[in-house]
């Protein structure tokens, strides 16, 4: 019982939450994904490992499909290119339990996420 009004508390927060909040958010859960990722391989748990680097992918898939390339062409083309490399770094990490890969993906991921807020800062 419990559960389902946390769920339903969660639900609401996410269909009342602004884009930009939404997306901070995502950018946010990619690296704590990347960072439990790197527990987990610092400590052999491969299942944990794979699951979080895998929500990691399956975030940054959300992250490009929500780009708007008519509204800017260019910086979506930068993007999907920085997104694809982003998401081969997991790959990367997953199949050959690369920490550096990890770690490059989290650092990639928090540099957008950096520039992001700075944009909407000076929106």
């Amino acid at each position: 019982m419990y559960q389902s009004r946390a769920n339903a508390y969660k639900t609401v927060g996410v269909q009342s939450a602004s884009p930009e909040r939404i997306l901070d958010e995502v950018f946010q859960r990619i690296r704590v994904d990347c960072q439990r990722a790197l527990s987990a391989l610092e400590s052999n748990d491969v299942d944990t490992r794979c699951k979080q680097i895998s929500h990691a992918i399956k975030l940054v898939d959300a992250l490009e499909s929500s780009l708007d390339t008519a509204l800017a062409p260019e910086l979506c083309e930068n993007l999907v290119s920085l997104y694809g490399y982003v998401r081969r770094r997991l790959f990367d990490a997953n199949a050959n339990a690369d920490k550096g890969a990890i770690e490059e993906a989290m650092e990639l991921i928090g540099e957008v996420h950096t520039s992001f807020q700075s944009a909407r800062k000076a929106a």
